[in-house]
Formats: structure tokens, C-alpha cells, sequence
């Protein structure tokens, strides 16, 4: 073999070993986005699930808030026409 096709040949092989380190770095990088990625959907998965459990808290919350505002707003119009009626002079005789 002549000494150019020996230099290119060598050169081919070194391109291809640069190309092979290359390509596994860029295999390793795309399997750790992968990870991340798989890692992030679970996660979300858990923050709707909390999410969801927080808004029936939520709901449940707000539907005893009214029943208590309901109630209180009876209790204050009980007072309000007690405080009418002991507040009126009795009618003359």
C-alpha cells in the first residue's frame, strides 16, 4: 500500500473512533433526558392526584362554610326579631 491510502486510511479510523465517542455521549445524554423526563411524569402524576384531593378539601371546606354562614344568618335574624320585640312598648290598655 502507498503511504497515502496508509495516512487516509488512519485518518478514517480515528474519524470513525471520534464519530463512536460521539455518538455514545449523545446515547448517554438522550437515555438521562429520558430518565428526567419519565421522573417528571410521575411527578406531575403525584401533584394532580394531591391536586384533585385538595378541590374536594376545598369543596367540602366551602360547603360547611355555608351550612355554618346559613346558620349563623338564622341565629342573627332570631336575635334581630327578639331585640324588635323587647324593644316595642307593650300597646295601652
Amino acid at each position: 500500500m502507498s503511504r497515502g491510502i496508509k495516512i487516509a486510511m488512519a485518518a478514517l479510523g480515528i474519524a470513525c473512533i471520534a464519530l463512536g465517542i460521539a455518538l455514545a455521549t449523545v446515547g448517554s445524554r438522550f437515555d438521562e433526558v429520558r430518565l428526567d423526563r419519565d421522573e417528571l411524569d410521575a411527578e406531575i402524576q403525584d401533584l394532580e392526584t394531591e391536586l384533585e384531593g385538595l378541590m374536594t378539601e376545598r369543596d367540602t371546606l366551602r360547603s360547611e362554610r355555608d351550612a355554618i354562614q346559613a346558620k349563623l344568618d338564622e341565629q342573627q335574624k332570631a336575635l334581630g326579631a327578639r331585640s324588635a320585640a323587647q324593644s316595642t312598648p307593650p300597646a295601652a290598655p
